[in-house]
C-alpha cells in the first residue's frame, strides 16, 4: 500500500464508543462512505491529546484516518455538530442512544449506504423538535424497511378477501405479515385496521415528513405494533 493510498478523509458519525488500554478509545463509526465500521483513537481519554472531549458518542464530524489490517486508527476530528440539545438532557440521551444501539446490530458492517446515514442524522435532528416518544419507533421501521426486513401489511382478509373497514378489528399473522377477518381465522393476536393503516403508512412516506410537529401525533397507535415487530424482526438477525 502506497503512502497516498494509507490516508483517507471520512464524514459521519461516532454511535458508540469503548474504552481500551491506557486511554485509548474503540469507536463505532458511520461515515458517509463507508457505513458501519469500528475504529481506535489511541490514546483519546489523554490530557494533551488532540482527540480529547471531541470523539463523543452521539457527535458528527469529519476524520482523518489511517487504514490498519485490524482497526483504522482516527488521527483527527473536525466536529461538525455536537447535537448539544440532545446531551443536556439526561432522559433525552439515554432515549436517543437506546434507540441507536437497538438499531446499530441491525447495521451491516462496511456496506455504504447514504440512505441509513441520511435517516440516522434526521433522527438526531427530530429528536430536538418533538417530544413524543413514537418518534424512535417510526425511526426503526424506517431502518427495518430499508434494510428489507419489512413489507407492506394488506389490508384484505387473506383468506376470504373480504376488504377490511377502518372501524373493524382484524387478527395479524405477524409471520407471513398477513390479516384476517375475526370470522376466518383463530389467531390470538387482535389488532386494529387503523393500527396497520398507519404502519403501512410509515412504510409510503418520507421519515421527515411523518415526524411533522402537525403530523407525528397521528402514530401514536403505532406503539400497540412495536413489541410485536420487535421480536419477529429479532427472529430473522
Amino acid at each position: 500500500m502506497n503512502l497516498e493510498n494509507r490516508y483517507y478523509y471520512e464524514e459521519g458519525l461516532i454511535i458508540d464508543r469503548r474504552k481500551i488500554g491506557d486511554g485509548d478509545l474503540i469507536l463505532l463509526f458511520y461515515g458517509k462512505e463507508k457505513g458501519k465500521y469500528w475504529v481506535k483513537a489511541p490514546g483519546a481519554l489523554k490530557i494533551k491529546n488532540r482527540l480529547r472531549g471531541k470523539v463523543e458518542v452521539i457527535t458528527f464530524g469529519k476524520g482523518y484516518f489511517v487504514k490498519r489490517k485490524e482497526l483504522d486508527l482516527l488521527i483527527n476530528w473536525e466536529v461538525i455538530e455536537r447535537f448539544i440539545d440532545i446531551k443536556k438532557d439526561v432522559d433525552t440521551f439515554i432515549y436517543v442512544t437506546s434507540y441507536i444501539k437497538r438499531a446499530e446490530k441491525f447495521l451491516p458492517e462496511g456496506v455504504k449506504d447514504k440512505e441509513i446515514f441520511d435517516l440516522l442524522y434526521s433522527f438526531l435532528k427530530e429528536v430536538r423538535k418533538t417530544n413524543t416518544n413514537i418518534l424512535g419507533d417510526i425511526f426503526l421501521i424506517k431502518l427495518w424497511q430499508k434494510l428489507g426486513f419489512l413489507p407492506f401489511i394488506p389490508t384484505i382478509c387473506a383468506k376470504c378477501g373480504k376488504k377490511l373497514n377502518s372501524n373493524e378489528k382484524l387478527l395479524l399473522d405477524i409471520k407471513d405479515y398477513k390479516v384476517y377477518c375475526l370470522s376466518c381465522n383463530n389467531l390470538d393476536m387482535e389488532m386494529d385496521l387503523e393500527v396497520i393503516n398507519k404502519y403501512n403508512e410509515i412504510l409510503i412516506y418520507d421519515f421527515k415528513y411523518i415526524v411533522e410537529p402537525n403530523r407525528i401525533v397521528d402514530f401514536e397507535e403505532i406503539k400497540n405494533l412495536m413489541p410485536i415487530l420487535i421480536k419477529r424482526i429479532e427472529q430473522e438477525v
